[in-house]
């Protein structure tokens, strides 16, 4: 294992690393995303959500804006003077005009918005932008804090900020930065309520008094109220509506389920909640499924999962937008189709749909597989894509429908009964089903006429015309003739009985297996790839990595005959081909998609992996090209020199910086240096980077500072519109 892994140390010195583009594709159309955020202007109401959903509500109809590409989900907004502005996932701002919508990316990663006084301000990871109603940047204030903001959120005269340290602060323009508190996990949400802030995070919930400077602790009144409810409940609040005060709030009992708990729609006065209405799962099916709030004279107007709007009259609820609501059953994709299945339902009826397209069109085709009436539940489906046809699985029966054709959905036969729900591929030779939790799968070779059972939690054909299966520690081979017999050959792969095997994936001559725990005989932390023919380990790889962050690495298929890992939302993807040996490292920035769940697998393009599809578990398809690193003129990131490190710090003669950047970065624009808390330049750091040159992906310079007065210092690297900076204390 030693001499694989200097091997593999030795192929990632020579890897490409690139930052790769990135497309998302909806399955659902932009009226049945999910939304976020609520706001007025005037006579306009709007509405923004998941996949960059922009709408406009109409009476009971929503109609969409079109949004610029690349998409992201939309998380915060403010009303303007002119329209409204808009912060996405990916960091930038869209500005609303009517129906024009303009992306501007700011001189750093957007995380909120809000008005202070008469100042629009824009809340970045290390600095607040004052912008005008355009967009445009009128002044950057530097925050300097010792980690980056995540997210923030405007109200009266003062931002609260919430870093990565799970830190809060308070931004007073007279007073400048206050720490306030720091909490046990990261925060998810701020939200402005008049003199509050509610803050959440994954497991608690709290909120900020202006007036009191401290933080307050909210009671809930109201008739009815359970007594678990009055004793135990952590508080959650969803939006909060300012003109009305009007505020949404769910409730996580004490060891109760979060997902039935009700949500409470109540008024606010000081930190007390009087409760007006009670939401209860039968009229929201999820605990967690709206987050945005308009309030009327006779109730609230509640958004929230696929595009739904319930409108409350004194105590009777009713559905304003959406009578109907769809969700993404299952999706996937091969070569150049895309598909999805849609489950939608109205009333005690549940349509299955396939949405299907080429990836040379952006045209969706729509074919109804059935009906069924809703019994207890909705039922999930699975599918997969093979050639120019969609396979759908549900309740017991199997369907085959054409992408390339007008041609309907076509019965293909019954499953066997013990079947459930999990995941359905297809292979040029069989059909195979994954049951449930179990050690086997069912296999068909005549196209779901006739079943047979497969030992082992994973099934695929090998390019050799066998199947392979494993159970947690063993791989079982056996013949096509054979599927109906139990005839199948143990191969001796050494793999410790303490692993788990995590995923077999079909080469053109074998099949590759993948090893997901972590080798404990060696001081890395390693997973290993065994690419096997004819029975046999022909080459073994390793995946090396000093994070325990690469235990969490995803295996995916790329092609036929390689395998990557993709280190979860690291945007890392390590790519291994066993043929030749060579290891390539891409990144790609993820921040856009982060919203869309949890990635659970991936596809290529067979024998040509120019794209890698990972799918999302929120029903989305996320498109990684692996053909080629992003043009400069397309990514400003790719320009971007970054700071690395700098010590020691607290400093007295010299200050060791190490800067990196890649070979595309714009040297003739960057400017690099340590400032004075006025902003003034204290020391140009340029002239001390020789013999550095933009080919050198990363180096230590050393920058004389002895001449300047003890005190706090800015060190920031600047390029092509984007800023970084450290905190540099000088002693003497």
């Amino acid at each position: 294992m030693n001499r694989i892994v200097l091997v593999f140390w030795s192929l990632l010195f020579v890897s490409v690393c690139a930052q790769a583009q990135i497309d998302v594709i909806g399955v659902l159309s932009p009226t049945d995303h999910d939304i976020s955020v609520a706001l007025v202007r005037q006579e306009d109401t709007l509405v923004a959500g998941a996949l960059g959903m922009v709408c406009y509500m109409r009476g009971t109809e929503l109609a969409p804006l079109s949004v610029p590409k690349p998409l992201a989900d939309i998380v915060a907004g403010a009303a303007t003077s002119a329209g409204f502005m808009l912060v996405e996932t990916s960091g930038d701002i869209l500005v609303i005009q009517g129906d024009d919508v303009i992306r501007r990316r700011m001189p750093d990663r957007v995380t909120g918005i809000g008005w202070v006084g008469d100042s629009l301000f824009v809340l970045c990871r290390t600095s607040i932008c004052v912008v005008d109603v355009e967009g445009n940047v009128k002044n950057v204030i530097p925050l300097a804090l010792p980690s980056k903001v995540i997210a923030g959120a405007c109200s009266r005269n003062n931002v609260l900020l919430a870093t990565q340290d799970s830190s809060l602060y308070l931004f007073d323009e007279d007073r400048g930065v206050q720490f306030i508190a720091k909490l046990e996990s990261p925060v998810n949400t701020v939200i402005p309520d008049r003199e509050l802030f509610h803050i959440t995070t994954e497991y608690t919930a709290l909120s900020y008094s202006l007036d009191r400077d401290s933080v307050a602790t909210l009671s809930l009144q109201g008739s009815n109220l359970p007594a678990e409810v009055q004793a135990f409940a952590s508080r959650y609040v969803f939006a909060v509506d300012s003109t009305r005060g009007r505020v949404l709030v769910h409730l996580n009992p004490r060891f109760g389920n979060t997902l039935n708990s009700p949500v409470y729609a109540c008024d606010r006065v000081d930190t007390v909640l009087s409760v007006l209405h009670a939401y209860t799962v039968a009229d929201i099916p999820s605990g967690y499924a709206y987050s945005a709030t308009l309030a009327s004279d006779t109730g609230e107007l509640i958004y929230g999962r696929n595009a739904r709007c319930l409108e409350r009259i004194d105590t009777a609820v009713r559905v304003r937008i959406n009578e109907s609501w769809s969700y993404v059953s299952a999706i996937g994709r091969h070569r150049n189709v895309v598909a999805g299945v849609i489950s939608t339902i109205e009333g005690n009826t549940q349509r299955i749909q396939v949405r299907c397209r080429r990836n040379e069109t952006d045209s969706w085709t729509t074919k109804v597989v059935g009906h069924r009436n809703l019994r207890e539940s909705a039922i999930e489906c699975s599918m997969s894509v093979f050639n120019d046809s969609v396979y759908v699985r549900y309740d017991d029966s199997l369907f085959v429908v054409p992408c390339d054709s007008d041609g309907p959905a076509q019965f293909m036969g019954l499953l066997p009964s013990n079947v459930v729900s999990m995941p359905l591929q297809v292979e040029p030779a069989l059909l195979v089903i994954t049951s449930s939790w179990s050690s086997g799968s069912f296999v068909s070779t005549d196209r779901g006429k006739t079943w047979g059972f497969v030992k082992g939690r994973y099934a695929v054909t090998g390019g050799d015309g066998y199947i392979y299966s494993s159970t947690y520690s063993q791989v079982l081979r056996r013949r096509l003739v054979d599927v109906k017999t139990d005839s199948h050959d143990t191969l001796k792969i050494d793999i410790p009985t303490s692993h788990t095997i995590g995923g077999l994936f079909p080469t053109r001559t074998g099949v590759l297996v993948f090893d997901r725990d972590i080798d404990q005989s060696v001081p890395e932390l390693t997973h290993r790839i065994l690419y096997v023919e004819n029975g046999t380990v022909v080459r073994e790889l390793a995946f090396v990595d000093s994070s325990p962050a690469m235990s969490l690495g995803l295996p995916v298929h790329i092609g036929h005959d390689s395998v990557g890992l993709f280190l979860g939302f690291g945007g890392i993807l390590l790519l291994l081909d066993p043929t030749t040996g060579l290891v390539a490292k891409k990144e790609f920035d993820l921040s856009a998609i982060n919203r869309y769940g949890v990635v659970f697998d991936g596809q290529t393009d067979v024998g040509n992996p120019t794209h890698l599809s990972m799918i999302s578990t929120r029903g989305f398809i996320v498109e990684l090209d692996l053909s080629s690193p992003t043009s400069v003129d397309d990514d400003p990131n790719l320009q971007w020199v970054a700071i690395r490190n700098a010590f020691p710090n607290p400093t007295e003669r010299v200050l060791n910086v190490t800067i990196s950047s890649l070979p595309t970065a714009d040297y003739t624009s960057w400017r690099f240096g340590l400032y004075r808390l006025d902003g003034s330049l204290a020391v140009d750091c340029k002239p001390y980077t020789a013999p550095w040159t933009m080919n050198s992906t990363m180096q230590t310079v050393s920058v004389p500072i002895g001449g300047l007065p003890q005190g706090m210092y800015y060190l920031a690297s600047v390029s092509r519109g984007h800023s970084e900076s450290r905190q540099i204390i000088v002693v003497r």
